[in-house]
């Protein structure tokens, strides 16, 4: 038989576990890769190399970079690669992406 001190730990444990559950998933939604399953990761201008985690970063980099430097071919590459793990992620393609990008950086100016 089991007391009721025993139960009542179990059923804290079996709470933090759902929590614990709950809160890798909210994550899990929010998280951006690229379509292969590695993270995203980005170098612009010289600058060191940048992991970005989240779907909102992923468009917010985007954005920027529409809004605040000239690309050149190795940037383009990366809007691409930026642009298709959004794609991916948001069931878009990647044009689309780079369209509501373009568009958001009109918008800011």
């Amino acid at each position: 038989m089991t007391s009721r001190l025993g139960a009542a730990t179990r059923k804290e444990r079996e709470e933090r576990e759902l929590e614990k559950t709950a809160r890798a998933a909210t994550k899990a939604a929010k998280a951006i890769a690229n379509p292969d399953g590695t993270p995203l990761r980005v170098t612009t201008n010289g600058r060191p190399t940048t992991t970005v985690g989240t779907t909102h970063a992923a468009r917010l980099w985007l954005a920027d970079a529409f809004e605040d430097w000239r690309p050149t071919p190795d940037d383009t590459a990366i809007q691409q690669k930026v642009a298709a793990a959004i794609a991916h992620k948001e069931d878009k393609t990647p044009a689309e992406a780079i369209e509501e990008a373009e568009t958001r950086a009109r918008r800011r100016k």
